[in-house]
């Protein structure tokens, strides 16, 4: 898997034309992409980026945004540290961190 500079060197041009799109959002730490998925779903007008670090978590969210047609979504395999500096400024119109409960409760 490439690393997260060559993946957005990669991707710059689809950046560049997210222009076209009325925001590009965040969604740092996707896990499982629910989150992401519904956003995509809602705004299609909008990018919206999914960063994480388990490639099984992105395969199968690019799966499940290929089936519903979502072509407005771009997932990135990498750690959150790294990510953000290698984002030209402004580019980004929100940032998505939703934390899970680190104590589960029992059903």
């Amino acid at each position: 898997m490439p690393d997260a500079l060559s993946i957005l060197t990669g991707e710059y041009e689809r950046l560049r034309l997210a222009a076209a799109h009325d925001a590009i959002e965040l969604d740092l730490g996707c896990g499982k992409g629910g989150y992401l998925l519904e956003l995509a779903r809602r705004f299609p007008d909008r990018l919206i980026i999914g960063a994480d670090v388990m490639l099984g978590r992105l395969r199968k969210i690019k799966r499940k945004a290929e089936r519903r047609g979502l072509d407005n979504v771009m997932l990135l395999r990498v750690e959150a540290w790294s990510l953000l500096p290698l984002l030209p400024d402004g580019v980004l119109d929100r940032i998505h961190i939703l934390c899970p409960d680190p104590w589960p409760k029992a059903r």
